[in-house]
């Protein structure tokens, strides 16, 4: 299970279309599921991808519902090697105004999907951000993904972008510490370079 989070135009969506767009190449399955309407339509019209669903939610109830059934058509599969990207996880969450019952829900959401990467799918979701409180040293800059206490617990690599000017960055927080620079190319087009120290 992979978390990628950023600001607005670090390239979340690109990354994970160019993920997904690898693995659709590969022969995997894949099912996209945008939380933010069809401002990944534009992407993926200039790209080919093959067996892979696209699909939007607009409530948290029914990504609740979405997923759960994912879960149930995993088990009905002989085949599991499926990629699972909801893009963005939080952003509904963001939105509700019974946080207790929000955060409730994400939980559930990031706990089935966790049970879906163990069931062996890639799951990878993105996650918008908020401004980092004092106290908090999750990471080293003044942005943290919005809810930061579940979104951090479950998955098993965590990546933050950033952009730097002209360039951008991908940050591997968990397991390790590494930094890679990456250039958009074009829609799933995307060429990562180390950076010099």
């Amino acid at each position: 299970m992979i978390l990628i989070y950023g600001e607005a135009g670090s390239g979340k969506t690109n990354l994970t279309l160019f993920l997904l767009a690898r693995a659709s190449g590969n022969g995997r399955r894949g099912i996209y599921i945008s939380t933010e309407g069809k401002i990944y339509q534009a992407l993926v019209d200039q790209e080919k991808f093959t067996n892979v669903f696209f699909s939007e939610v607009y409530d948290l109830n029914e990504l609740s519902k979405l997923i759960f059934e994912l879960k149930t058509l995993l088990d009905k599969l002989d085949d599991r090697k499926m990629v699972i990207v909801v893009d963005t996880i939080n952003s509904l969450y963001r939105l509700q105004e019974n946080l207790e019952h929000a955060v409730t829900v994400l939980n559930m959401q990031l706990a089935l999907l966790y049970k879906l990467s163990r069931l062996g799918c890639t799951v990878i979701v993105t996650g918008q951000v908020r401004e980092r409180l004092e106290e908090e040293v999750h990471t080293t800059t003044s942005i943290d993904v919005s809810g930061s206490t579940y979104l951090r617990f479950w998955p098993d690599i965590i990546i933050r972008l950033e952009r730097v000017g002209a360039r951008r960055m991908l940050i591997v927080e968990k397991p390790i510490d590494m930094e890679l620079g990456f250039e958009i190319k074009g829609p799933a087009n995307i060429v990562f370079y180390k950076l010099l120290q």
